[in-house]
Parts: C-alpha cells; sequence; structure tokens
C-alpha cells in the first residue's frame, strides 16, 4: 500500500472512531435532560409543515418506546404544549392569536414498543398585522418522562 493511501486510511477511521464516540456520548445526554428536575427524560423533534391558509394537515411520527418506559409524554407545536396523556386530545391556538389563528392539536399512543405521535395542524388565515404560518416550517417536540 503506497504512503499516501495508508494515511487516508488512518485519517478515515480515526474519524469513524470519533463519530462513534461522540454519537454514544450523546445518546446519554439527551437521556438525562431530566435529571435536574428528578426525572429522566427522552426528546425527539420533527420538522413539519403548516398547510396552506384555512387547510389541515396531519401527521404520524413514530419513535421506539425507551427501554425504562415512558410514563407520560407532552408534545410541543411552536413552543405551545398541546398534549398531556397517552389518551387526551384538543385543539390549542399556537399562532395568530387574536389575527383568524392557527390550530394544534396532537395526541400519544404507545403499541407494540412503538410511541406514536399524532399531530394535526390547520393554519387560519392569520389576518395582518404580522406574517402568515402557512407553508412555514414548525418544530414538533414530544417530551417522554421514563420509569
Amino acid at each position: 500500500m503506497h504512503h499516501q493511501a495508508r494515511t487516508a486510511m488512518k485519517i478515515a477511521t480515526l474519524a469513524l472512531v470519533l463519530m462513534m464516540a461522540s454519537a454514544t456520548l450523546s445518546i446519554p445526554a439527551s437521556l438525562a435532560q431530566g435529571d435536574r428536575m428528578g426525572a429522566r427524560t427522552v426528546v425527539r423533534t420533527w420538522l413539519v409543515r403548516w398547510p396552506a391558509k384555512h387547510r389541515s394537515r396531519y401527521w404520524v411520527l413514530q419513535m421506539p418506546e425507551p427501554l425504562a418506559g415512558a410514563r407520560s409524554g407532552h408534545i410541543y407545536i411552536n413552543g405551545f404544549q398541546v398534549d398531556t396523556s397517552f389518551t387526551k386530545s384538543a385543539d390549542f391556538i399556537v399562532a395568530c392569536a387574536h389575527r383568524d389563528p392557527a390550530f394544534a392539536s396532537g395526541t400519544l399512543h404507545l403499541a407494540a414498543g412503538t410511541i406514536y405521535t399524532l399531530v394535526v395542524l390547520t393554519s387560519g388565515g392569520c389576518t395582518p398585522p404580522g406574517a402568515s404560518v402557512a407553508g412555514t416550517l414548525t418544530r414538533v417536540k414530544v417530551v417522554l418522562t421514563l420509569y
């Protein structure tokens, strides 16, 4: 093997080892986010796009159930909590309050080791002043509290 090929192989191996080490370190850090609050939590986020004005759209997002088991969960959209349990669902204003608002609802369901998150976004007109949410990206965050 040429000297350049061996050097490239060593650099690639080192990069792979560093990536694996950083992934290994980041997993426990994400699981331990709630340790300061006395409970362990797992946080998962997705980016979804708001539908056109006065339209609704839904997503079914999924993640594996953590090994420790999920005791409770919350869904946040646009920073607003829109669900408080695995069995309750309601519509919440999450944007453009008092200006033809945008609504979100969500529910969590646990089945066969998978946590399903159903999220429904309904964009209003968001009359001026201010911008409409229609067509923009928003963050859906699920926070699970573990046993």
